[in-house]
């Protein structure tokens, strides 16, 4: 087995987990917390706690599905390039 496709995956879940992260933070402490439609079982004063929970939650989740599909495609790529490069 080559180790090409091995190191693609990892950097093609590593760039891809790291620019989900940063795309993901930028924004998420500085939505409002005052929305027009808030789920019945929190009380006003709790909004803002349980919402920066649920969006750290949600987060990591969009970062590992992220880290998961750039590691496939980056593995998919480099045996695309290795197999293309071993032919001459």
């Amino acid at each position: 087995m080559s180790l090409l496709p091995v190191i693609g995956a990892l950097v093609g879940g590593a760039l891809s987990g790291v620019v989900t992260w940063r795309r993901v933070s930028r924004t998420m402490k500085y939505r409002s917390f005052n929305p027009t439609i808030r789920p019945e079982h929190v009380a006003q004063e709790d909004y803002g706690a349980w919402a920066l929970g649920r969006r750290k939650r949600d987060r990591l989740v969009r970062v590992a599905i992220a880290v998961v599909v750039g590691a496939a495609l980056g593995a998919v790529v480099t045996t695309m390039l290795g197999a293309g490069l071993g032919r001459r």
